[in-house]
């Protein structure tokens, strides 16, 4: 017959390894038996907390996060809200204007996670684009989970003399994407020549 789930308080049978299913599952899941179950409460406690955080360190969202792992994210009132704007909107009184975005600031916080209000800041989608440029954490160019090509391949096709079909059937893109990189109308990010390593 078996027996008891062997953590601690649970009153369930066992399923497998000696834990009930739910407990088995997190153990394969996380590690631990006891992993990934968030308490009630805990992720509002800890925006309240991080609102109030008059420190200089990184805070970091310890709960869920959205695809990618990079920013927090809170369900409230049934709807899914990034934390560190929830946290910036707490610890200002909210934004100036609606459409701003919680900026983190660029060079003091390069972690999407974090929810520093002192490291946050309201600003445009073009002074947040900006920021995780000068950062290095913008997904433009190869960084992108879609590109095609690296950044030395654009450097080469902008200066291919040669017609916009063989280039493209060369790097297996279209003749409108060559067309595009030559004309700078995509990959406009990169500097004309590359800088030096």
């Amino acid at each position: 017959a078996l027996g008891m789930c062997s953590v601690g308080d649970c009153d369930k049978l066992q399923a497998n390894g000696g834990y009930c299913f739910g407990h088995y599952r997190r153990n394969q899941l996380y590690g631990s038996p006891t992993a990934g179950k968030t308490p009630n409460g805990a992720p509002a406690a800890f925006i309240q907390m991080a609102a109030a955080y008059e420190g200089d360190d990184c805070i970091e969202w310890p709960y869920a996060r959205f695809k990618g792992g990079d920013y927090g994210q809170i369900n409230v009132r049934g709807g899914t809200n990034l934390a560190h704007r929830l946290v910036l909107a707490l610890a200002t009184g909210g934004p100036p204007d609606p459409t701003m975005h919680a900026c983190h600031v660029p060079v003091i916080c390069h972690k999407p996670a974090c929810c520093n209000p002192r490291h946050l800041y309201w600003g445009t989608a073009e002074e947040n684009q900006a920021d995780k440029i000068l950062d290095g954490t913008s997904n433009q160019g190869e960084r992108h989970p879609r590109a095609k090509l690296t950044e030395a391949q654009v450097y080469k096709i902008r200066v291919d003399p040669r017609p916009v079909d063989v280039i493209a059937l060369q790097y297996g893109v279209s003749s409108s994407t060559i067309r595009s990189i030559q004309n700078r109308t995509t990959w406009k990010h990169l500097p004309e020549v590359p800088l030096a390593a």
